[in-house]
């Protein structure tokens, strides 16, 4: 797996500047969505279009 996403690091900027929120999680879902499994449950769970 090419991206590695350390959530910790992300929930602990978001934590200290919400803000960051909004620039964190477009690339999460993005990287997530490139794993077929990932994909499918984001689909189910209505997370994110497609």
């Amino acid at each position: 797996m090419d991206d590695v996403i350390d959530l910790r690091q992300i929930a602990g900027a978001v934590e200290s500047d919400p803000m960051l929120f909004f620039l964190t999680v477009d690339p999460v879902f993005d990287a997530l969505r490139r794993h077929d499994r990932f994909a499918k449950l984001l689909r189910a769970m209505n997370l994110q279009p497609f």
